[in-house]
């Protein structure tokens, strides 16, 4: 992992990064734009959690408002898209991606994402 992401941002960068790495597409240069996807997955469930307990709309001095997690969510839900867009996670920008070629040498990304996960910031 680039930097220490949050546990729940952990899960996800866990379950992405093999398979992105399986499918060619994930370099060294692309963990900092992966942190970011995580992240955002993180807060977009963060979100819908919230809004499944408060629900969307809130009463405020006997008003309703709506609840800001619903905001939250739908700016997450558009980052995610973005970011999962550059790694062809989408049936639209999957032929749009490229992916990197096999090498005899040792993949350090390989190399990273075989080794326990830990919070040891990667330079």
């Amino acid at each position: 992992m680039p930097y220490p992401l949050p546990d729940g941002a952990k899960k996800h960068w866990r379950r992405l990064a093999p398979q992105l790495l399986k499918e060619r597409v994930l370099t060294l240069l692309d963990g900092d734009t992966l942190a970011a996807l995580c992240i955002a997955l993180w807060q977009l469930q963060d979100a819908v959690a919230e809004i499944k307990t408060e629900g969307q709309v809130l009463g405020y001095d006997g008003r309703p408002i709506a609840n800001p997690a619903v905001k939250i969510a739908f700016e997450c839900l558009r980052r995610v898209q973005s970011l999962a867009a550059e790694f062809g996670m989408s049936p639209a920008s999957r032929g749009r991606v490229s992916t990197v070629g096999k090498t005899d040498e040792e993949d350090p990304l390989e190399k990273l994402l075989s080794a326990e996960y830990s919070d040891e910031v990667i330079v």
